[in-house]
């Protein structure tokens, strides 16, 4: 049995499974670490609405004829309100059994694949954040929907000139070149590779040749057009919408965008008063807050463990990202 640097009583400390969580959080990359978060201790419920700031906009001028200044800006963070409409939880049992385990083989079989499960629900939150039809970079009344075509009105599959197509779309909005994101399904991360199944003719494929593409050998794109491109598991296949501009068949939407024209919002949630019937701790750690709960049920010998989190997302610039309809 693996040593342990804890005893049997930090089984039932939830401060100790608070921080554990956090860093495992933390282990695990995903757009969250793509986009402007904004985290404050002020505790919150959800459907509370929150201020957050995004960073503001600067424009360089032109000296004076006497290498001068004429003009000084005066430029304001903008305020912007996010409901935290989101709070889940991973609620589990630990048998008496299970507590001859150290605490180590606990994290690795428990506490890992429950805040797996609430990273994959946010992360997912955040697509359909991002993904709304009037409210995200779904939004089809502005130029920034990228709507593929191969023949008719049935879209085309990912290509290399799409991507090319929605970095000069940022870029003809003034968008900073740097901190650009984009998020591909599983299947277009295969059409991209393959250019979709004309592999002879894939530039990733012929500069996978010289050996200094990551992309078929460990399925990362990395950096491409500006964009860092990682896939997602969570775009899912969406039904066809007539008459909005979508396309007249089911498809799926990649995501792009620039870092602060996303915002990620989290506030802690509220400790239940002594007495209550269980161990509660809150923690915080970069950006992300997290409640654990421990109580026991002494009729079943057992503890029950609870992780939850509340945020909220939201596209803050939408002109600053955008999306591609590709083919399902």
């Amino acid at each position: 049995m693996p040593t342990s640097i804890y005893t049997n009583e930090d089984i039932y400390k939830p401060e100790l499974w608070a921080m554990e969580s956090l860093e495992i959080f933390h282990d695990i990359v995903g757009i969250r670490n793509s986009v402007h978060t904004d985290f404050k201790d002020e505790v919150a419920n959800k459907g509370d609405t929150v201020n957050t700031r995004i960073p503001a906009v600067f424009t360089a001028e032109e000296a004076n004829a006497t290498g001068g200044v004429d003009t000084v800006q005066s430029p304001q963070a903008t305020n912007v309100q996010v409901v935290l409409d989101q709070n889940f939880h991973v609620t589990f049992d630990l048998r008496d059994v299970t507590q001859a385990k150290s605490l180590k083989n606990l994290r690795e079989e428990y506490f890992e694949p429950a805040v797996i499960a609430l990273v994959e629900q946010i992360e997912n939150d955040g697509i359909t954040a991002l993904s709304h039809a009037t409210t995200g970079f779904g939004n089809t009344t502005l130029s920034n929907v990228i709507e593929t075509v191969a023949t008719g009105t049935t879209p085309d599959v990912l290509r290399l000139e799409h991507i090319a197509k929605a970095a000069r779309l940022l870029d003809e909005n003034r968008i900073p070149n740097r901190m650009r994101t984009m998020v591909i399904s599983p299947k277009q991360m295969e059409d991209l590779i393959t250019s979709g199944g004309t592999v002879s003719s894939s530039l990733l494929m012929k500069s996978n040749e010289i050996g200094g593409e990551s992309a078929l050998r460990e399925r990362r794109i990395g950096r491409l057009q500006g964009f860092d491109i990682a896939m997602q598991q969570g775009i899912a296949t969406t039904a066809d919408v007539t008459g909005t501009g979508y396309p007249d068949a089911d498809s799926q939407r990649a995501l792009y965008w620039y870092r602060n024209g996303v915002s990620y919002v989290t506030r802690p949630l509220p400790t239940p008063p002594t007495g209550s019937g269980a161990s509660v701790a809150v923690r915080s750690f970069e950006n992300q807050a997290m409640r654990v709960a421990v109580g026991y049920e002494i009729l079943n010998k057992r503890l029950l463990i609870s992780l939850d989190a509340i945020w909220g997302w939201k596209p803050t610039r939408l002109e600053a990202g955008g999306s591609i309809v590709t083919a399902a």
